[in-house]
């Protein structure tokens, strides 16, 4: 039985297990995009918990696809919603497989792209895998003043910290009609609480309006930047793959943060013998998938990582 905070990832993630006024906020982004899906093969990037997807594929879509990085919320996401035209797979995000060009009628990445280290990289398969009718929507979170901008820096989970003038800098590089909506509760009757219990909500996705900007020029009571890019760009219009992508302000792209080290009592745990390596890989790729396989490979590489880290810190500690 899951719990609303295991699948929270430190509160990265929202689910429906916990429908507080940020879940609602978070699933108006869906409903935004709910427009487009009447009839469509649609693919939720970085699906996360699942409850965008259930709500497309609930919706009108043909067929929906949720892909996220993480074995587990692909799992916490396959328990919870079965639809027959649904399915979650692991997959990164700056590595798309498995998909025909030009396949797709929509892709939506909600509060996703701003923890993906390569963007352009999901851009350009992004503008591969649509239609030429088909529309990327994209939410990302508002860097509109230096306020905004101290609290994406303090989050570590956040590696672009881009101004909504970069982002549709960046969007324009690969489709040729990019329009910019901003996000607001609707109610003047309610004062958004992020951190409310759900018991104490009385809003939901209907509540929110997403008016058109003209330009960049966001509100900075704005609660998401929102982007419709549409007229996917030809092969021959868009930046060679070798290409980095130009800043055209302060914006920034930062690292990955190093890895945290374990905690002490984590330290007990001793690693998987090496001969037990091959069998466990076959139950994980019979379980999950060749992804979830990969996904899980890389989690115990990093385990394995920071365990070394953690040990020889001690040691340094101790004066070994």
């Amino acid at each position: 039985m899951w719990d609303w905070q295991e699948i929270s990832g430190g509160g990265e993630r929202v689910s429906h297990l916990y429908r507080n006024d940020c879940f609602y906020a978070h699933l108006s982004l869906y409903r935004y995009a709910a427009r487009f899906v009447e009839g469509a093969a649609v693919l939720d990037a970085g699906c996360g918990a699942g409850y965008g997807s259930v709500f497309l594929a609930d919706h009108g879509a043909a067929s929906v696809r949720g892909i996220d990085v993480d074995a587990e919320a692909i799992d916490f996401s396959r328990s919870h919603f079965e639809r027959p035209n649904l399915t979650f797979e692991v997959m990164d995000l700056q590595q798309m497989i498995g998909f025909e060009p030009q396949s797709l009628d929509l892709i939506i990445a909600s509060n996703i792209l701003e923890h993906v280290p390569d963007v352009t990289a999901f851009l350009r398969a992004a503008r591969g895998l649509l239609r030429p009718s088909g529309v990327l929507v994209v939410a990302v979170p508002p860097v509109v003043d230096e306020q905004q901008r101290m609290r994406e820096l303090a989050n570590r989970y956040h590696l672009n910290i881009w101004s909504p003038a970069q982002w549709l800098h960046a969007l324009a590089q690969f489709f040729g009609d990019v329009e910019v909506r901003e996000h607001f509760l609707a109610r003047a009757d309610v004062q958004l609480d992020f951190r409310n219990k759900p018991e104490d909500t009385v809003i939901t996705q209907e509540d929110f309006v997403f008016p058109v900007v003209n330009g960049t020029d966001l509100d900075s009571g704005s609660l998401t930047a929102l982007f419709t890019a549409s007229r996917p760009l030809g092969a021959a219009e868009v930046p060679a793959a070798d290409e980095a992508l130009s800043f055209i302000d302060d914006s920034i792209t930062r690292r990955a943060p190093l890895l945290p080290p374990l905690e002490p009592e984590a330290l007990e745990v001793k690693p998987r013998p090496l001969h037990q390596l091959p069998l466990r890989a076959i139950r994980l790729l019979g379980a999950l998938g060749i992804g979830g396989l990969a996904s899980e490979a890389r989690r115990y590489l990093v385990w394995r990582a920071r365990r070394v880290q953690s040990l020889r810190a001690q040691r340094n500690r101790r004066g070994k």
